[in-house]
């Protein structure tokens, strides 16, 4: 393995820029590794790599000894072709063209898979397991589809995990006699104002006219005494007796 070391400085060219010129290649090139014949063909060896195509690295390894170990790099890491360019002093479109030119099959393109979650990936697997995907979505602010996906690609087991509903119990009605009968009168506006303006009975505060009038009728007939009437004599009209009661719309429509 040979170390690449800067050329010596033109003629011509001031001491103090050739001083300079040469710190700033020696720092360019401090990591630029050439390989001999046979550490390039071991390195080419352990990649298995189709014999046709080592032959051809090695090959510009007499002429272009730095393209060579670059196309070795390439071969032998998954260091991207920017980053081995930028150490051997290459663009990547002169790393691609020579790998073609070897015969190399093109890499994958995109970025490389990941081998572990993100952070971010972290905290959202940590909320699916506590609060479930849609509650999750909402705090992270992405669609329950992302957060899916992460728990598909992560944590497989979360994904018939949901979270336990709250549940609340609530009392029990209790179911009173069935008010089918309809009582409708008519107040003239007059009346109608003294009905707004009366006091609401207990219980039937913030409601409309036409509530507190509901609400005067049945605390008047619910209590025993008044107007010399008791409810049960209220409703002593047996079913029979409403049962023959003549309709007066159907009366009119006739």
């Amino acid at each position: 393995m040979n170390t690449y070391t800067t050329p010596r400085p033109r003629a011509g060219v001031p001491k103090a820029a050739a001083i300079v010129t040469n710190l700033a290649n020696n720092r360019l090139n401090a990591s630029i590794v050439l390989y001999n014949l046979d550490e390039a063909k071991a390195k080419l060896a352990s990649a298995n790599i189709e014999e046709r195509i080592a032959t051809s690295i090695l090959s510009l390894g007499s002429g272009r000894p730095m393209v060579a170990s670059a196309l070795v790099e390439l071969v032998c890491s998954d260091a991207t072709a920017k980053s081995i360019g930028a150490r051997y002093s290459l663009c990547p479109s002169a790393i691609h063209y020579w790998s073609k030119r070897v015969g190399l099959p093109d890499r994958q393109r995109g970025a490389r898979p990941l081998l572990q979650p993100r952070p971010k990936h972290v905290r959202i697997l940590e909320l699916v397991s506590k609060v479930g995907i849609p509650e999750t979505a909402r705090r992270a602010g992405v669609s329950r589809q992302h957060v899916h996906q992460i728990v598909c690609r992560w944590a497989p087991d979360l994904r018939s995990r949901r979270a336990l509903p709250r549940l609340k119990v609530l009392p029990r009605s209790t179911k009173g006699q069935p008010r089918n009968i309809v009582v409708s009168f008519r107040l003239s506006r007059e009346q109608w104002a003294r009905l707004l303006a009366a006091a609401p009975v207990a219980g039937a505060e913030n409601q409309s006219g036409f509530g507190k009038a509901r609400a005067i009728v049945l605390n008047y007939i619910s209590s025993p005494g008044r107007g010399g009437c008791r409810p049960t004599d209220a409703c002593a009209h047996s079913a029979h007796e409403y049962a023959e009661m003549e309709n007066v719309y159907n009366r009119n429509i006739a």
